[in-house]
């Protein structure tokens, strides 16, 4: 084998190793969210919570994978093709406080890092009972994953919000996971 063909080869698992290593960087800037459960303007629903989230049959639960870092809990189902059978919801009626401006509230949700690849379709319910599909490759996101900025008013107070992801997936039945752990709501404009 001549020397430029090895250097050559070499270059290029260099350059393939380099490209790997900045996707990498690139989706996990992309994921990168604050962690902070509370704030002021921004409220985190899900596991280990007692109020706004539940879930039906079918669940298993990864005691890690989940919000925040990785550490905390999460869920995972079994594809189902394009039935529904399974489904985790985030529901919060009560207004959070301190109150805020929810006409333009930032929702995310948070992709477990295991078990979780699936194209699955998240259902948003708004304040003025709107409803949203948004549909999310798991598999190219683990953390926080946008869904979109939604009113979350009804008739000038708070309205409230529901989103729900279930087992009804774009794969084959048994062929991919969904994975669920908490929600965002982000009021800081």
């Amino acid at each position: 084998m001549s020397s430029s063909l090895v250097s050559q080869s070499r270059s290029e698992r260099c350059r393939a190793l380099l490209i790997a290593v900045f996707v990498l960087l690139a989706s996990l800037v992309l994921a990168a969210r604050p962690v902070s459960a509370v704030t002021d303007h921004a409220l985190v629903i899900g596991p280990n919570q007692a109020c706004c989230w539940n879930l039906n049959h079918g669940w298993g639960l990864n005691s890690t994978h989940g919000y925040p870092n990785f550490q905390g809990q999460a869920y995972w189902t079994y594809s189902n093709g394009q039935s529904t059978d399974s489904y985790f919801q985030w529901s919060r009626a009560a207004e959070p406080t301190p109150f805020g401006d929810f006409h333009n509230v930032n929702v995310y949700v948070w992709v477990p890092n295991w078990d979780a690849n699936a194209t699955v379709t998240y259902v948003v319910i708004d304040g003025p009972r709107n409803q949203h599909l948004i549909s999310v490759a798991q598999a190219n996101f683990n953390g926080w994953v946008f869904l979109g900025t939604f009113d979350l008013t009804l008739n000038g107070s708070w309205g409230g919000i529901t989103v729900t992801v279930s087992d009804r997936t774009q794969q084959c039945w048994h062929c991919a996971f969904v994975g669920a752990s908490h929600l965002e709501l982000d009021w800081s404009g």
